[in-house]
This record gives structure tokens, C-alpha cells and sequence, in this order.
């Protein structure tokens, strides 16, 4: 009871952490979390796969990891796949060269919606993938579920959910954020013909006045 009351605060706790930190640093830099989000699930599963098969597998690195009390069993594997996976998150929040910039024609209201929408779901694609990856499964290989979580999962309605609809916490991100760029693509487009007459007309304005 104890062990599944911890989990399940747990998973309310990070939810809470990472939707005030959206926040608080806005929506754009919330969007580039998502994005970043992606690339270390990306990063982590293809990345933790290529060492298992091809690096892991040596005897010779079996031996060099021996010497620094490492091995290459699942519970070492996973561990290396969650810390890439979060590495990747902060290295390219904190340090990324891309920026995301949503339209600004929407009100004040708006924004503050989208940025709690798109920072529970992020929250939601972080928590289910970390999940994923404890229970030892890999998305990359279609694996979802292993014996390790076996009985958290049927013990726990936090972790049922979020490991059942983690295809949902992994779609719908990017559903709404194509969406709401299409759409903010299209008022842009409405704004810029103005914005031409009105820079069109002051123009003209401006050489008579000289003529």
C-alpha cells in the first residue's frame, strides 16, 4: 500500500512540477520542451538499443565494466535509457538552438489555455514514457509491457492509466500543435495583406507631402 500510494503521488507530483514549470517559462519554450520531449524518446530507445546490441554484447566491454562495478542486465539498461531520455530534455530546453514562436494574434486568454493544455500533456508524454521505460519495454521495438511493473500496474489506477493511453499521451501533443500552427498560419496570412495597404498607403501619404 505504501509502495502504490508513493507512485501514485509521485506521478501527481510531476505532473504538478512540470505544468507550474510551464508556466512559468511561457508557451513558446513549453512547446520546445514537447519538442525536445520527442527527440530524447527518439534519442534514449534508439540509442540505449544500438548499445545493447552491438557495444554490450563485447566481452571485452562486459570485462571494462566489471572494473567499475557496471553491468550490461535490464535494470542497468533501463536506468541508462531514463537518463538519456531526461538528459536529452534538459540539455535541449536549457541549451537548444531552435526556438519555437507560436503566432501572437491570440488573445491573453488563449495563450494561458494552450500553455496548460500543452504543459499537462507534456507531463502526461513524460510520466507514461518513463513508465514505458522502467517496465523494460522498448516503443521502437513495440514492446509495451514486461514483467517488471507487472504488479504495480495492476495495482495502481496512475500507472494503468498512463501505460493504456500512452498512445494517446504520445499523439495528441502533435495533433494540437499541427493544428493550432495551421491555424495561426492562416491568421497570419489574413493580417499581412493590411498591413501591406496600411505600409502602402503611408507610403504614398508620405511622397506627396514632399512632392
Amino acid at each position: 500500500m505504501n509502495i502504490l500510494l508513493s507512485w501514485d503521488l509521485f506521478i501527481v507530483s510531476i505532473f504538478i512540477i512540470i505544468l507550474s514549470y510551464s508556466l512559468i517559462i511561457g508557451l513558446n519554450r513549453t512547446l520546445k520542451t514537447i519538442i525536445a520531449t520527442y527527440l530524447g524518446i527518439l534519442c534514449a530507445d534508439g540509442l540505449t538499443n544500438i548499445l545493447a546490441q552491438y557495444v554490450f554484447s563485447s566481452d571485452r566491454v562486459l570485462q571494462g565494466l566489471t572494473l567499475f562495478n557496471l553491468s550490461s542486465n535490464e535494470s542497468d539498461l533501463i536506468a541508462l535509457k531514463v537518463f538519456i531520455f531526461l538528459a536529452v530534455i534538459v540539455a535541449l530546453t536549457v541549451r537548444g538552438v531552435f526556438n519555437v514562436h507560436l503566432s501572437t494574434f491570440h488573445s491573453r486568454p488563449v495563450v494561458l489555455c494552450l500553455n496548460i493544455i500543452f504543459g499537462f500533456l507534456n507531463a502526461g508524454l513524460i510520466v507514461a514514457t518513463m513508465l514505458i521505460y522502467i517496465s523494460g519495454a522498448s516503443l521502437l521495438t513495440g514492446n509495451i509491457l514486461e514483467s517488471n511493473i507487472v504488479e504495480l500496474y495492476t495495482s495502481s489506477f496512475y500507472v494503468r492509466n498512463m501505460i493504456d493511453y500512452y498512445n494517446f499521451w504520445f499523439s495528441v501533443p502533435v495533433l494540437i500543435f499541427i493544428f493550432w500552427s495551421l491555424l495561426s498560419s492562416k491568421r497570419t496570412h489574413a493580417h499581412q495583406p493590411a498591413h501591406h495597404a496600411t505600409h502602402q498607403t503611408s507610403h504614398h501619404g508620405h511622397t506627396e507631402h514632399h512632392l
